[in-house]
C-alpha cells in the first residue's frame, strides 16, 4: 500500500530528520501529501517546469519529491530508492516499539490515506487519440456512476478528479504504445474496480 507506506515514511524522516521543508509533487502524488504536508509544516509545491528553477532546488537539500510510487529525498538521496525508504520506514517502526498498528492509527488520525493501483495496458497511438479527444469533449464517457469534477491535461498525461475524491491518472508512453492507468481511491477494492471498468472502457470499439 503506496499510500500509507509511503506516508509513515515521510512522517518519520521529518520526525527524525527534520530534513525537508518541501515536498515536491505531481501527478501521482498521494492525496494525502497535502494534508500531511500542512500537518508537518511543509510546503508542498509541483516539481519545477523549467531546468532553472530545477537547479535552484538542487542548492537546497531541504526537499523530498514524492510521486511515481516512490520518494527521494534532496541532496541526501536524489533518486529513488527503495532500500532508502525501507530503513527509514524500520527506523519509524524501531521508535515505536515496534507497533504498526499504534503507527497507522496515529496516521489515520491525522488525514484520509487512500489506496493507489495502475496498470498497463497496449493501445494504438491512433485509438488513444480517439478516446482522449471524446473524453474530454464529452462524447465518449467513461463507463461508471461516478461524476467527473473537473480535468487537467498536461502533453501526454489526463488526470481526472472524480466527485468521491477519487483520481484517476491516463498517461500514454507513445514509445510503447501503452496506456499507464494510475487510480488513487478510498479502498484497494474501489480502486480495483475503477481500473477494472477502465480497462473495459480503452478496449470498446469506437
Amino acid at each position: 500500500d503506496f499510500c500509507r507506506f509511503s506516508s509513515m515514511i515521510f512522517e518519520e524522516w521529518i520526525a527524525s530528520q527534520k530534513a525537508a521543508d518541501i515536498i515536491l509533487a505531481g501527478h501521482t502524488t498521494p492525496s494525502i501529501a497535502k494534508t500531511l504536508a500542512e500537518h508537518c509544516g511543509v510546503e508542498c509545491r509541483k516539481w519545477p517546469d523549467t531546468i532553472e528553477e530545477l537547479n535552484k532546488l538542487k542548492i537546497d537539500n531541504k526537499w523530498v519529491r514524492w510521486e511515481d510510487f516512490s520518494m527521494a529525498f534532496g541532496k541526501v538521496l536524489p533518486d529513488y530508492d527503495a532500500v532508502f525508504q525501507s530503513l527509514i520506514f524500520l527506523q519509524g517502526l524501531c521508535r515505536r516499539d515496534l507497533d504498526l498498528e499504534g503507527w497507522i492509527k496515529c496516521l489515520e488520525s491525522v488525514a484520509d490515506v487512500g489506496c493507489m493501483v495502475e496498470k498497463f495496458i497496449a493501445i494504438s497511438d491512433e485509438l488513444w487519440n480517439k478516446k482522449k479527444s471524446g473524453l474530454l469533449a464529452g462524447s465518449i464517457p467513461l463507463p461508471f456512476a461516478k461524476s467527473i469534477d473537473f480535468i487537467e491535461e498536461d502533453v501526454d498525461t489526463v488526470k481526472l478528479y472524480l466527485s468521491d475524491a477519487s483520481w484517476i491518472i491516463l498517461r500514454y508512453i507513445k514509445l510503447d504504445n501503452t496506456l499507464r492507468i494510475v487510480v488513487e481511491s478510498a479502498t484497494e477494492q474501489d480502486a480495483a474496480s475503477i481500473i477494472s471498468d477502465l480497462v473495459d472502457w480503452v478496449r470498446q470499439n469506437i
